[in-house]
């Protein structure tokens, strides 16, 4: 099963499907410290909800699970928003600040955009690292009265042991870490006045290797303070004020069991909160269930 579910995955995030973007919206957002990100408004004539998507380490607002939940979505009838991580698909060239695990700022930001800019009751869905930086986002309990539910599906707590665990997995090691190199290369080609990462990839055989060498750029005195902000506490879990289904799967090839086990007690505390544990799925699973959660 291990096999079923690392195809699963590696399908779900690197494999493209056909996706008609004919009439999608592209548009640029810049926060107030003048990053600019980019997103995708879709919209659907006659829609009551929109549903905001962001996706994982590594994928786009154009990966394929990205863009299979925006079609499903699109045919229930909700306009969708997909909004792009800083540095991810092609725009390291468009901010000379490195994407960091730790900035989720302009996150909090488009999100409030795109809740003036709708007028529409939102639906946030975040798989793997997008749900970790929506249960990091500061601002979830003053938009509360905005946002009909959450939808956090694999998300990854904690980031240090997901790191450890991919780097013990031959296949993922190795994609994740072409892409650490290939986002490097990028953003030094872009702005070469202000990057030198020639050291770095080529005197690092792990991804948490390399998480560690950008210490200098990310301003943390170590990889474990950076690492500890970047990934959930119990906190983040207490002060969930809204609907939220968090999804995850025994059969995971990235995320450990021992990743959530514990924020346990905090997750069947909080009535907000409801656990939907799956056997099969892998890693950033197509879950269509979450409509019926959508829509009670």
């Amino acid at each position: 099963m291990l096999l079923i579910s690392s195809l699963l995955t590696l399908k779900n995030t690197f494999f493209p499907i056909s996706f008609n973007i004919q009439k999608n919206k592209h548009q640029l957002f810049s926060d107030s410290s003048h990053e600019k990100i980019v997103f995708c408004y879709d919209v659907v004539n006659n829609s009551e909800k929109v549903a905001i998507l962001l996706h994982g380490w590594f994928g786009s607002y154009n990966s394929p699970i990205i863009n299979r939940y925006a079609l499903w979505l699109k045919k229930q009838g909700i306009s969708v928003v997909k909004i792009n991580l800083k540095d991810h698909g092609d725009t390291c060239k468009l901010n000379k600040s490195l994407f960091s695990f730790a900035e989720v700022s302009y996150v909090e930001e488009i999100v409030e955009h795109i809740i003036k800019i709708s007028g529409k009751k939102i639906i946030i869905i975040g798989l793997s690292l997008g749900a970790n930086f929506i249960l990091r986002m500061h601002n979830l309990t003053n938009l509360s009265s905005h946002i009909v539910c959450l939808i956090l599906i694999t998300p990854v707590f904690d980031i240090k042991k997901a790191l450890q665990k991919v780097d013990k997995t031959l296949i993922y090691k190795f994609i994740l870490m072409n892409n650490i190199k290939r986002m490097l290369k990028k953003k030094q080609r872009a702005y070469p006045g202000c990057y030198d990462f020639n050291q770095i990839l080529y005197n690092n055989s792990t991804n948490i290797g390399f998480i560690n060498s950008l210490m200098p750029y990310y301003g943390f005195d170590t990889q474990d303070e950076y690492l500890k902000q970047c990934s959930i506490n119990q906190k983040n879990i207490d002060n969930l004020n809204i609907r939220t289904l968090l999804i995850i799967t025994k059969d995971d090839p990235i995320i450990s069991n021992d990743n959530i086990n514990y924020l346990i007690p905090n997750i069947v505390s909080n009535h907000f909160v409801s656990l939907v544990t799956k056997k099969y799925g892998g890693h950033c699973l197509f879950y269509d269930k979450i409509l019926n959660f959508i829509l009670e």
